[in-house]
């Protein structure tokens, strides 16, 4: 599928009810049209390539979704979700990339006399995307100002040292610092580089070099801002459920993304999710390509308990095989840069 047919498929079939949606994915899978694997661009991998990234935000994601979600109660799921995936993770020896919304790098901030938080920051101006509606108040208007120990939806130093101090040598990335929509049309290059420039100051404190980007809400824009404050890759939607890496005009490498792990209300048992995932996996395989699971931390309690464990032993097994390598974004840009020199945008 061509990437604006794929798109408007995607927009199509997120207005289907649940059940029905469930049915044609189910169909396509059967039908051995997913995942769809772009074999038109030759890959210089020796093997597949599997990926794991996890979008961690606790509140700052959900503020504005037009699904007035509760951002409060989501925060705290992922808050118990984050070490039990961290254990899972050490069981199977396998390294994840946690793109990380900057603000959770903080124990604590707050208003200095009376003014606005985070003054620091370029303000985004009003807008409304696919997800989100921005339309009134300040972009931080709810942020407490507070603690750690008072505000934990909103803040995440002790997450982030329990990744860092994993048995598994994990990646931090970035996912800006404050959750705002990235695109050229909604974010100016100084609001862009205030928000990264901080990501990079909390990070510093922690040890951490920010390398790796994902785009909130797939809001992609911004790149030539990356590249100057040393970013070296971002996960990108392709065409395809299993692709190959690009160089883009910047000389960033674009990690492509297969799909989403979390449950989804289509009805399905663990059997097809795990069946879904195998499939991905031996496409990888096959065509020495990339598989990228990618999943918010707040992913629903059944799935996290009954799914996740089986697609990550999947996954290790393949591994252990060698058929596959699990790689970080970071990693695999590496290797994208170290085998095929060049562009390909």
């Amino acid at each position: 599928m061509r990437e604006s047919a794929k798109h408007f498929y995607s927009r199509v079939r997120a207005r289907l009810p649940d059940r029905l949606k469930g049915n044609i994915t189910r169909a396509l899978y059967g039908l051995g049209i997913k995942p769809s694997v772009n074999r038109k661009t030759k890959s210089s991998l020796e093997k597949g390539i599997v990926v794991f990234s996890f979008d961690f935000e606790l509140s700052w994601a959900w503020r504005y979704a037009k699904n007035a979600a509760n951002f409060l109660e989501i925060a705290r799921r992922e808050r118990k979700n984050v070490p039990r995936i961290l254990e899972l993770l050490d069981f199977h020896r396998i390294p994840a990339t946690w793109a990380t919304v900057g603000h959770l790098f903080l124990d604590s901030c707050r208003r200095e006399n009376g003014a606005k938080p985070h003054p620091d920051i370029v303000r985004p101006g009003y807008f409304t995307n696919e997800v989100w509606r921005y339309e009134s108040g300040d972009w931080y208007e709810h942020d407490p100002c507070s603690s750690l120990e008072k505000a934990p939806e909103w803040y995440a130093p002790d997450l982030i040292r329990k990744i860092l101090e994993a048995i598994t040598k994990h990646e931090i990335g970035c996912h800006t610092f404050s959750h705002i929509d990235f695109s050229d049309e909604n974010c100016p290059p100084d609001l862009a580089d205030s928000e990264i420039v901080k990501c990079i100051q909390l990070s510093r404190e922690f040890g951490v070099k920010l390398e790796s980007m994902v785009f909130p809400g797939r809001t992609y824009g911004n790149r030539e801002v990356l590249k100057n404050r040393g970013f070296l890759c971002y996960r990108r939607q392709t065409a395809f459920d299993i692709d190959v890496p690009g160089i883009d005009e910047y000389g960033l490498v674009a990690i492509p993304e297969s799909a989403m792990l979390d449950k989804d209300g289509s009805g399905w048992g663990k059997d097809f999710y795990i069946g879904a995932a195998r499939k991905y996996f031996k496409a990888a395989v096959k065509h020495r390509s990339v598989c990228h699971f990618w999943c918010h931390p707040s992913m629903d309690e059944w799935y996290l308990d009954n799914v996740f464990p089986d697609i990550l032993s999947l996954a290790a097994e393949e591994a252990a095989d060698r058929r596959i390598e699990i790689l970080t974004m970071r990693d695999l840009a590496l290797l994208t840069v170290a085998t095929r020199p060049g562009f390909n945008s």
